[in-house]
């Protein structure tokens, strides 16, 4: 029967087969000699709500869709999916709620996308980073104070003040992304700023303690210094003004503290205009005014010595002094008294 009425087009639904009723009783009686039996068929009045399939927390009445108590559609919902989605929760910024008279949200969305202890938050604070992930509020690593990137937390944007955790060093070498790991100090070739972020040094620098040429501590380990001087770039020398240099100035020299692992410039004796050591006995060229006698810087020239160019000379024929030739000084009232 319901296979005839599918026939008209009339949903099974609404086919139902009639009984028990004293006409139709009646009507099998009739047509028994013939072998053929009469059922009453009756087609139900098709219903507004037979065809309307309506989504979670809700229900069809006359035709529409209703929401469940408890449920409301969010401002703006046209149709489809959104329909009967946001639950009556006594916190209006709630997405989702628990029930009962103490109830927290569950699921947030909107201006204040995150769940953070039972509330909506549009950010997260210090020791949590935003998940897209779960849409919570998730606990950064212990060493941060603050975090973000990724959904572990492990990428820290700042640091506890104390403990041994207090510095952050960027991921990647010259990193300006501002995030990290935190540590106890800053590595070599870093140094700290005043919000103890690990900045590089400059390229010129093997360790820092501030930012720019002259805040070296350190140069980079290499000996051409000691082999007739370092190619450009390469600077090993440290300076008292805090850079790095392939050579020390002109009144200067280089020297290492092997102890130390360090190689500095340090200044020439006075009488020196250049040197290779501290002492008055190591100048290899004289400051204006002096002359070279062996490896010191006079002036003037001792007995029995005369300057010629850059250098004391020995007086000849034993005199004690003589002029720039070298030669006892002539005196016309007798030989000369400086010779003997």
């Amino acid at each position: 029967m319901r296979n005839i009425a599918a026939l008209f087009g009339i949903g099974q639904h609404r086919v139902r087969i009639a009984g028990g009723s004293t006409a139709a009783a009646r009507r099998r009686r009739q047509l028994a000699p013939t072998n053929i039996t009469a059922v009453d068929v009756v087609i139900a009045q098709e219903s507004s709500c037979d065809l309307l399939v309506c989504g979670a927390n809700s229900y069809c009445f006359e035709g529409e869709c209703l929401c469940n108590a408890g449920w409301h559609e969010p401002s703006g919902c046209e149709a489809g999916s959104c329909e009967c989605s946001r639950q009556d929760c006594f916190d209006v910024s709630c997405e989702t709620c628990s029930e009962g008279f103490n109830a927290t949200c569950s699921s947030c969305g909107g201006a204040l996308p995150f769940l953070f202890q039972g509330s909506c938050v549009a950010t997260c604070g210090d020791g949590y980073f935003a998940s897209n992930i779960s849409g919570m509020c998730e606990p950064c690593d212990g060493s941060c104070l603050t975090c973000s990137g990724g959904d572990t937390g492990a990428h820290c944007t700042s640091c506890r003040a104390l403990g041994s955790s207090a510095y952050l060093v960027p991921l990647n070498t010259g990193a300006a992304s501002g995030v990290g790991n935190c540590s106890s100090s800053c590595p070599a070739g870093y140094h700290a700023d005043v919000q103890r972020r690990c900045q590089v040094c400059d390229p010129s620098c093997a360790d820092c303690n501030g930012g720019g040429i002259k805040a070296c501590t350190s140069c980079v380990d290499n000996t051409c210094w000691k082999h007739g001087g370092c190619p450009e770039g390469v600077r090993p020398l440290w300076q008292a003004d805090g850079s790095c240099v392939s050579s020390c100035a002109r009144g200067y020299y280089g020297y290492e503290i092997p102890t130390l692992g360090s190689r500095n410039c340090s200044a020439c004796h006075e009488t020196c205009a250049t040197c290779h050591g501290p002492l008055d006995t190591d100048c290899t060229s004289c400051i204006a005014g002096a002359t070279r006698q062996g490896s010191l810087c006079v002036n003037p020239c001792p007995d029995r010595h005369y300057p010629q160019g850059n250098e004391c000379l020995m007086c000849g024929a034993g005199c004690s002094t003589c002029d720039a030739a070298g030669e006892p000084p002539t005196d016309s009232q007798g030989p000369p008294t400086s010779c003997r």
